[in-house]
């Protein structure tokens, strides 16, 4: 009895470690991949990069981003030694407040992402597996979603329930996850009659057990490069609410940072600079990652 025990521990390691070297080969297979686009590691550097100075923000930032200083020598300071970024029509750093507005870009950004993320790939791989009716329901939903005009819609959304950074937050993930229920579908109707899938019928795994862990690891990997746009996406939509009015007062933003630099821009164009050039580096920086997740994770790419 204890030969066999320690036979199958012996041959359970055994397993465990060939399953840890054919994930370590794939690994450094898609980094070998993707470190050949020079574009997307860069849009990575930057995204990196972004996240450090958002999480470093109370150390980095050299001024308070919100505390009004009214002294006149402080108000619309061009850029100097002191204030790199010069000052708002308050006597605010607009350097500091950048750093800061990165903060609440991301945090929508990612949560955002994550929320339409969630909701996408679970009615796509139940539409995907299931088929038939519910598919075809799930799919009518999906379409009606496409053709609504989203952002009018976040619009209203935001007004009637307050535009408080959670509230844009759902709106934006409620509202942004049609593309990725219809990728994660088409990839579950190819991967559903595959022969893992029917062996793992076979052996009489439950439907969600084969959905969750045999069929959405293979099928993920479309999902995953558009949740990185969705997040490009969200950072717009959140950067254009809060420049109409509707984006959450409370906190500092890239968006608020250009509605309110409206008021001074021709006396003191360096308040839309900073915030501008943000939203335009981060956004660019994300679309290539994802174009670079995109031609590492494709099957027919890892040939070449």
């Amino acid at each position: 009895m204890t030969r066999e025990v320690s036979a199958y521990n012996a041959s359970l390691t055994q397993s465990l470690r060939r399953y840890a070297t054919l994930r370590l080969k794939q690994l450094r297979g898609f980094w070998r991949r993707f470190s050949k686009n020079r574009a997307a590691v860069g849009g990575l550097s930057f995204v990196v990069f972004l996240v450090i100075v958002a999480t470093l923000a109370p150390w980095l930032a050299p001024h308070d981003p919100i505390r009004f200083d009214l002294v006149p020598e402080l108000l619309l300071l061009p850029p100097q030694q002191s204030y790199p970024f010069g000052t708002d029509q308050f006597g605010r750093d607009v350097l500091s407040r950048t750093i800061w507005g990165a903060r609440v870009s991301l945090l929508v950004g990612f949560l955002a992402a994550a929320v339409a993320g969630l909701v996408g790939i679970t009615l796509g791989s139940v539409a995907g597996y299931k088929g038939g009716r519910l598919d075809n329901l799930l799919m009518r939903a999906t379409d009606i979603m496409l053709t609504l005009p989203t952002f009018f819609l976040i619009l209203i959304i935001a007004l009637f329930f307050g535009p408080s950074i959670f509230n844009i937050v759902f709106i934006l993930g409620l509202t942004s996850w049609p593309s990725t229920a219809r990728l994660v579908r088409a990839e579950f109707l190819s991967f559903r009659e595959r022969d893992f899938t029917t062996a793992a019928r076979a052996v009489g795994m439950s439907d969600l057990r084969i959905m969750f862990l045999e069929i959405l690891p293979n099928a993920i990997f479309p999902a995953v490069v558009d949740i990185t746009l969705l997040i490009a996406g969200a950072i717009i939509t959140e950067a254009s609410l809060s420049f109409l009015g509707v984006g959450d007062a409370n906190v500092v933003s890239w968006g608020w940072m250009l509605q309110e630099s409206m008021k001074v821009f021709r006396r003191a164009p360096w308040t839309t600079i900073a915030p501008g050039l943000a939203i335009t580096a981060t956004v660019i920086a994300f679309n290539l990652l994802g174009d670079g997740l995109n031609d590492a994770l494709n099957p027919h790419l890892k040939e070449r």
